[in-house]
């Protein structure tokens, strides 16, 4: 795990939270240009661990996946898009930061 983030629970926030039952793998096989990319069709997330290296990296390039999956009608790096993605990104750290004190 890249700086101790855990992938599992970043599922269950998205599941909690959103509705989305979406896969996150995280592999070094990605276009350096590319933080996280979503595969339409499993609405699996894949996070570029050349990219990523720590937790909050990790968690904005999930949120900016998430945000396709909860608005694809929006386009990517418009205004509404970046601020969906920016809600998501807090959202999820807020909670992820939450669970990880209670351990």
């Amino acid at each position: 795990m890249i700086d101790g983030i855990k992938l599992l629970r970043l599922k269950e926030i998205i599941q909690s939270e959103y509705g989305i039952d979406s896969n996150i793998n995280l592999t070094t096989m990605l276009l350096d240009e590319d933080r996280a990319l979503l595969n339409t069709i499993t609405d699996e997330i894949l996070v570029n661990g050349n990219q990523c290296k720590g937790t909050d990296d990790i968690i904005e390039a999930v949120a900016h996946e998430v945000a396709h999956l909860v608005k694809p009608s929006l386009k990517d790096g418009s205004e509404k898009f970046n601020r969906l993605w920016t809600e998501i990104f807090k959202n999820m750290g807020s909670i992820y930061y939450a669970r990880e004190r209670r351990k």
